[in-house]
């Protein structure tokens, strides 16, 4: 009887750890497209840095995870500089692996960056230098 209340206590304890609602990151469900919705709650564009007659702003994100553990983002930039509009595309693509916790860690190929993302659900979320990301599937 100890031995079955102290397996119930521990499989208790661990489906309290999974905060996924849908499946663990790395599953089938958690393969997809996500949209960048909003940064630091505020909707897109989003002013990344301004000074003086210059501004940057993030038009939009995408992050594609596939299946075998690769990926692939787009995102687009605007700066305005003395009135001068310029608009950039960024593409790139990498690996990806599941991290501690509700995490996943993506690794570009162009340069090695990572960006540490959680993924509950349809929910992708994102935080680098204080600056929060949400995405939707």
């Amino acid at each position: 009887m100890r031995k079955v209340l102290a397996a119930l206590a521990m499989a208790s304890m661990l489906a309290g750890c999974n905060v996924f609602t849908e499946s663990p990151p790395g599953s089938e469900t958690s393969t997809g497209v996500y949209v960048l919705q909003s940064v630091n709650s505020k909707p897109l564009p989003y002013t990344l840095s301004e000074s003086g007659g210059s501004k940057t702003e993030l038009i939009d994100d995408t992050i594609s995870l596939f299946q075998g553990g690769t990926f692939a983002r787009t995102y687009h930039t605007r700066t305005t500089a003395n009135g001068q509009v310029t608009n950039a595309t960024v593409a790139r693509t990498g690996t990806w692996a599941i991290g501690i916790g509700a995490t996943i860690t993506l690794s570009a190929n162009e340069d090695g960056a990572r960006m540490i993302v959680a993924i509950n659900a349809r929910r992708m979320t994102s935080m680098d230098a204080g600056i929060s990301y949400l995405y939707m599937k």
